[in-house]
């Protein structure tokens, strides 16, 4: 087949799957999945957003409560507030540094 000026369409190699075009474009991006749909996702119980399986923390930016069953991952700086893994000491906070309590 050709197009409207008689030539022949060439795929170069590439796919419509997202592989981007043979003139220079940047391949597209992969569909990103949907929360939920994997094995493992999570859905929030203090505000019900769906998180992916390897966040121990709601990632809603005002939520931030804990992946159920991990509420003692982590710990509060009482100092700042700042969250912090469960192996460290000290609070990361670069201008904090407060101990754990």
């Amino acid at each position: 087949g050709g197009d409207a000026f008689g030539f022949a369409s060439a795929s170069f190699g590439l796919d419509d799957d997202g592989g981007g075009s043979a003139f220079g474009e940047p391949p597209r991006k992969a569909p990103r999945r949907e929360p939920g749909n994997r094995e493992g996702d999570w859905i929030c119980p203090k505000c019900g957003n769906q998180n992916y399986k390897d966040r121990p923390v709601c990632n809603m930016r005002k939520c931030g409560a804990p992946r159920p069953g991990q509420e003692r991952a982590e710990w509060s700086c009482p100092a700042c507030g700042n969250r912090n893994y469960a192996d460290r000491m000290v609070c990361n906070m670069r201008s904090c540094r407060a101990p754990r309590p």
